[in-house]
């Protein structure tokens, strides 16, 4: 008989096949199929020995599943890649920093602060500064700031209001760039196509350069980069590392004196185009020029009170048929200009 031939082991090569076969089936049947009698089960499974001994030694059909396709593997291998993942986000060079040009190992021990909501949050820093984060903005800053130095790192856009503290230079750094103040308030904002960085000043005096890949450095060098002064801005691009300077979209009058916040400030009757100019000059901290010196005999009547800069020029240049553009920082007013 086949089966004790087979327990003797003195089965040909065929034979011992066709038993291997037998005890492979024989448990996984009688687990999936408990219902058959004895009878039909030996039946059924010779009929499926005999087919597989048609589609020859090779051959593994769907259900017989090879090692590397068992939910095991599968499991395993998905671990492997999730952990292979995990290093390679935290190895360098692999993985960007989370602030361009600053070393991790310079943040991670740092406080967190971000806005996961769909309005502005502010911060109140040890110091007494306050910064206002955009949603999605996030701020890594020291609990307490060290004697000579303050420093924060910004992720995103936010508007700073800084405590004036002359001794303890105030320094941000966000992604490229950094940005030193002694006290004063200000934006930082990253625009999401181009990837520049726009910082612009509301009041005070800010220094802003491109980042070194260290905040060791006592300070700041004008000479590497740009100042700014109250209504101005910069625009950096990384690519390029140019700075781009102008004015900030809403310029706010930065003279404290009454003659620039009554109600009258900026009604004018009959007054010559050079004294209306001369006026938000100083009332906005920016220089105004013109095309031409006939233009300062032209006499202006109007009531600005009611308008921001932007508004104020555009009245102007339609009373005295002229124009006006941005240049860089600077307004330039041109047109033909009055005889006298």
């Amino acid at each position: 008989m086949l089966l004790e031939r087979y327990q003797k082991g003195v089965s040909t090569t065929k034979e011992k096949r066709i038993m291997d076969i037998w005890y492979d089936s024989l448990e996984a049947e009688q687990e999936e199929r408990p219902g058959l009698s004895e009878e039909e089960l030996k039946k059924e499974m010779w009929l499926d020995i005999s087919a597989k001994m048609r589609r020859g030694p090779g051959y593994r059909s769907v259900e017989e599943k090879r090692w590397w396709q068992s939910d095991y593997f599968k499991v395993a291998a998905a671990a492997v890649l999730l952990l292979s993942g995990y290093i390679l986000y935290w190895s360098q060079p692999f993985r960007q920093a989370l602030i361009s040009g600053v070393p991790d190992s310079e943040i991670s021990q740092l406080e967190k602060a971000s806005n996961a909501a769909t309005v502005a949050r502010k911060i109140v820093l040890s110091d007494g500064s306050n910064v206002t984060l955009d949603p999605g903005a996030v701020l890594f800053y020291a609990k307490e700031f060290s004697r000579n130095k303050r420093i924060v790192y910004l992720k995103g856009n936010g508007m700073f209001e800084v405590a004036r503290d002359p001794g303890r230079p105030f320094f941000v750094y966000t992604d490229d760039i950094v940005t030193k103040v002694l006290g004063t308030s200000f934006t930082i904002r990253k625009a999401e196509r181009s990837g520049a960085i726009e910082v612009a000043v509301i009041t005070g005096k800010v220094m802003v350069e491109k980042t070194a890949g260290s905040n060791d450095r006592a300070g700041l060098s004008a000479e590497k980069g740009v100042t700014l002064t109250p209504n101005r801005k910069v625009t950096y691009y990384a690519r390029s590392e140019q700075y781009v300077t102008g004015l900030v979209d809403a310029p706010r009058i930065i003279e404290k004196g009454d003659d620039y916040h009554k109600p009258d400030a900026f009604v004018f009757r009959e007054i010559p185009l050079s004294t209306v100019l001369e006026k938000l000059e100083k009332a906005y901290g920016i220089k105004i020029e013109v095309s031409s010196e006939r233009l300062n005999n032209c006499r202006i009547t109007a009531d600005l009170s009611k308008d921001d800069l932007y508004g104020r020029l555009e009245i102007i240049c339609a009373a005295v048929n002229a124009r006006f553009e941005l240049t860089g920082d600077k307004v330039m007013v041109a047109g033909q200009g009055c005889d006298l």
